[in-house]
């Protein structure tokens, strides 16, 4: 049994099952003797037998309770490491042998039950406490291809859907590329010059809109933001786009999870700039998701 994926709920529930079994045994143990862990009769006699005048039925009673939180405590020793080593016998488990101390021949006596149980609740209460702390560790955010930005995703799914993850990176990039040309840049240069032109810190002309990070161009984050973005996009299309398109071999489907992330980022920036052109002069914020027609599956 692996130890390391039970959650906090089911080691309470465990915990919640051991003690009710330490109850009813305590109350068979009301109905019962204790016999002594030394004397002539270590190893052969029963360990607990009935009082003298005990009721019978009321202590069968209570010895079926006994056995049926016992069947509840079925995954205690090995989560706990409660096993007992019996010379004779091999690794017993206290909690489905507890009824052996009724016997003759008895191995188990009630105190040491007792001493396992309360040790056995200490070692759950600890996995329980350290199993809530890794649970609030691991409470991150569930990010998957479908939280990219539209223009990415809208793209890649048809591919991605197949399976077919480098054409997934392909589609995404172009539509990238379709939204830049769509804000009116000349389509007679290669796609990296629309990036260098798109962001360049030069005054708009017909044909060559810029995207401009918003705030005061003369603010020092806004000009370092431009400045980055300069050199980011076309880094994007060269790095992304271009291997994507012109290389072969297969991509993981993290590989291809983490270029799509990049692209999306890219759509994220230019979502947020301002478009100047020479036409209006006025900026504007609209850079809505694209999408892409259908494109025939490429090879992965």
């Amino acid at each position: 049994m692996d130890v390391t994926d039970k959650t906090p709920a089911y080691l309470r529930r465990t915990i919640e099952s051991l003690e009710r079994f330490q109850e009813s045994f305590e109350a068979f143990m009301e109905l019962h003797e204790e016999g002594s862990m030394s004397g002539p009769g270590l190893g052969y006699l029963p360990t607990c037998w009935p009082k003298e005048g005990a009721d019978a039925n009321e202590a069968a009673k209570r010895t079926d309770a006994v056995a049926r939180r016992a069947g509840e405590c079925s995954s205690v020793a090995e989560l706990t490491g409660a096993h007992m080593v019996v010379q004779g016998v091999g690794v017993v488990d206290p909690f489905s042998n507890w009824d052996t101390m009724l016997r003759p021949k008895a191995f188990l006596y009630p105190s040491e039950l007792r001493r396992i149980i309360a040790r056995s609740l200490g070692v759950l209460s600890t996995m329980m406490a350290e199993a809530e702390e890794a649970e609030k560790s691991v409470a991150l955010p569930v990010l998957g291809p479908a939280s990219l930005h539209p223009t990415v995703w809208n793209a890649a799914a048809p591919f991605w859907t197949m399976h077919q993850l480098r054409a997934a990176v392909q589609a995404a990039a172009d539509a990238v590329v379709s939204a830049a040309k769509g804000l009116g840049v000349r389509n007679d240069i290669a796609d990296t010059s629309i990036w260098q032109q798109l962001f360049s810190v030069n005054e708009p002309a017909p044909g060559r809109p810029r995207l401009r990070w918003p705030g005061d161009p003369e603010d020092r984050d806004v000009k370092t933001m431009q400045d980055g973005l300069r050199q980011f996009a076309p880094g994007v299309q060269m790095t992304v786009r271009n291997p994507a398109t012109h290389r072969q071999g297969v991509l993981t489907e993290q590989e291809a999870f983490e270029l799509l992330a990049t692209l999306s980022l890219l759509s994220r920036f230019m979502e947020r700039c301002e478009v100047r052109s020479a036409e209006s002069g006025e900026p504007k914020t609209d850079i809505g998701p694209q999408t892409n027609p259908a494109r025939s599956p490429l090879p992965t």
